[in-house]
């Protein structure tokens, strides 16, 4: 097998255990986790919280990663979604 391979399986196996590790908890446990957050006011504070939910159940060090990843590609998507556009605000016309 090579290198990416083995990295990928591996990163698969431990994602795949880091899932259910949420789920493994009992009720009681699972219960107070959502039991921290308040009733959301709207739609996007239950989208935080569910963000939140979510994220409760990873490393510290794999967000951490997810993080400098993302913070990278919206650098790089915001700088192609610019070039796209002059001054004016009209779409410009990619030579290809």
């Amino acid at each position: 097998m090579n290198l990416k391979k083995i990295c990928k399986n591996r990163l698969k196996r431990y994602l795949t255990k880091v899932n259910n590790s949420f789920f493994s908890k009992g009720y009681d446990e699972q219960k107070k986790v959502l039991d921290d957050f308040e009733k959301p006011k709207d739609l996007i504070e239950r989208s935080v919280y569910q963000y939140k939910c979510q994220m409760h159940k990873y490393p510290f060090f794999l967000k951490l990663i997810q993080n400098i990843m993302s913070l990278f590609l919206l650098t790089y998507y915001f700088s192609k979604l610019n070039s796209e556009w002059d001054e004016d605000g009209i779409e410009t016309e990619e030579k290809k």
